[in-house]
């Protein structure tokens, strides 16, 4: 079953001070139901964000997420997943819906929310609003939503001169073996690949000796589904791609 079920003391608390049936939370489960979540980002750098989504209507409810982009630059890039596919920017409204029940809290792994922004070199504040709602329009208080701010951060006078490409994998969808070819400006800092699956955990790293050149990862280990890989030196990620495994 996808959805896991919350005790009853964690809907009775949440449910004080709040008529809607949806409630949104983050990772630590403070309530963001109408809130501007600040987030800080360096320019070129990659954040992610989960939430959780509980219900308690009465009734079994399907439901979809809209997004409204307030302000970005034209080189960012992001995605949001819902109800087990991810969107560009291209697509502000998921095509797919999520079924849930009274007391249901879902979470990413299990189709839930989960946002990825990559920010490009300009310096600017970005906001991103998601509003998650009922299918049917009858019911009223089916909705709620939250905003994500991307506020930057000055880098430091090493991280400025750090840059780098990272090529699409192939074959993308993989079976068995996947190349990647990379590019950096790494100054004296050691670069690598990172995979890691959609909750987030790092499933590899490979160390790249060279400053350029192609790499080749075994995905034979891995279960089919979708994962992200980024380009990181030192502590900081210069790019993100998706890649998708297949047995």
């Amino acid at each position: 079953m996808k959805k896991l079920i919350t005790s009853i003391l964690l809907l009775s608390t949440i449910l004080v001070g709040y008529s809607q049936n949806l409630i949104l939370m983050d990772g630590n489960k403070n309530v963001i139901n109408s809130v501007v979540y600040n987030v800080s980002t360096l320019s070129n750098s990659t954040s992610i964000f989960d939430i959780l989504v509980a219900d308690t209507a009465r009734a079994v409810n399907s439901y979809k997420v809209i997004r409204t982009i307030l302000s970005k630059d034209v080189q960012d890039s992001a995605q949001f997943c819902w109800g087990g596919l991810c969107y560009g920017f291209t697509t502000n409204t998921s095509t797919h819906s999520d079924t849930l029940s009274r007391g249901d809290t879902i979470e990413y792994a299990h189709g839930g929310f989960h946002s990825i922004f990559v920010t490009g070199p300009a310096n600017v504040v970005r906001k991103v609003h998601y509003q998650v709602y009922n299918i049917n329009s009858v019911y009223r208080n089916d909705t709620a939503g939250f905003t994500i701010q991307y506020n930057p951060t000055l880098a430091g006078i090493n991280e400025l001169n750090l840059s780098g490409t990272l090529s699409e994998a192939y074959p993308n969808p993989a079976t068995s073996i996947v190349s990647i070819k990379y590019d950096v400006n790494s100054g004296s800092q050691k670069a690598k690949i990172t995979v890691y699956d959609m909750l987030g955990k790092q499933v590899k790293e490979i160390f790249l000796n060279d400053k350029q050149g192609t790499t080749r990862i075994n995905t034979e280990d891995l279960y089919s589904g979708i994962y992200f890989y980024s380009l990181k030196i030192g502590d900081k990620t210069i790019s993100t791609k998706k890649l998708v495994v297949t047995k």
